[in-house]
């Protein structure tokens, strides 16, 4: 089973962001950005991802559950 996090994200044109998502623990998630495979900073309890360029985005966390 997978406990999933989705966000969409909208970056004003002629800007960039930081994006924080949920980590579940940190150690062995799956980060995609826009469907494809990202890798992040953990910092804390979150995964970030810097200088994510303007326009939608979609932010996905897949973690394995430990049961």
């Amino acid at each position: 089973m997978l406990h999933d996090f989705f966000m969409g994200v909208n970056v004003p044109a002629n800007t960039t962001a930081r994006v924080c998502v949920p980590a579940f623990g940190g150690t062995s998630g799956m980060l995609l950005v826009d469907k494809r495979p990202t890798t992040g900073i953990l910092e804390g309890d979150f995964i970030v991802v810097d200088n994510v360029g303007s326009g939608d985005h979609s932010f996905e966390v897949k973690k394995p559950d430990r049961d």
